[in-house]
């Protein structure tokens, strides 16, 4: 609490309640002071810090993950953790598919699938991603976009050989 009592450069805002116990969150009372502060680092501090946020905001959040997964999953890219960045865009993705924000969705999905073009990840999975996001580029209107998706997804599924899979891709 020092930069809140002494240097008066960040203000608590709320405590939240996880599994481990209660915890502050603060804010910079102003912008430029966190700017100014993150651009005196360099990029290789910048993604260490990104990284050691992620972790303990995952630990502190243990079982409870999908309400913060947008912001684990920003600050794992920002790590330069791919794989963790992709899991975490997709949860993102489900949890605002599930609240009807369409555009949150897509992008969330948008970033998991761009990340999962940079990492191995199972074509299942990748299917998966285009499946939900052709759903809501649906229910957007954007039927054009939400057609090459649901083809995309379909062809993975037809590379696997997956019968199953093929058939939910087709039901999409």
């Amino acid at each position: 609490h020092t930069l809140e009592r002494q240097h008066r450069l960040v203000k608590e805002v709320q405590e939240i309640y996880t599994k481990q116990g209660r915890i502050s969150r603060f804010r910079f009372r102003h912008g430029l002071f966190q700017v100014y502060l993150y651009n005196r680092l360099s990029a290789g501090q910048q993604r260490l810090l990104h990284g050691q946020v992620a972790r303990h905001v995952e630990e502190l959040h243990l079982g409870q993950v999908e309400e913060i997964a947008g912001q684990l999953a920003r600050h794992y890219h920002l790590a330069d953790n791919r794989d963790q960045a992709c899991r975490y865009y997709a949860l993102a993705g489900d949890r605002a598919a599930r609240l009807y924000a369409n555009v949150e969705a897509q992008l969330h999905y948008s970033r998991a699938i761009e990340m999962g073009e940079r990492i191995p990840i199972t074509k299942s999975f990748q299917a998966s991603l285009y499946r939900a996001r052709g759903r809501v580029m649906e229910r957007m209107g954007e039927f054009e976009h939400a057609l090459s998706d649901h083809n995309n997804s379909l062809e993975l599924a037809r590379s696997l050989d997956d019968p199953e899979l093929k058939w939910i891709c087709l039901l999409d």
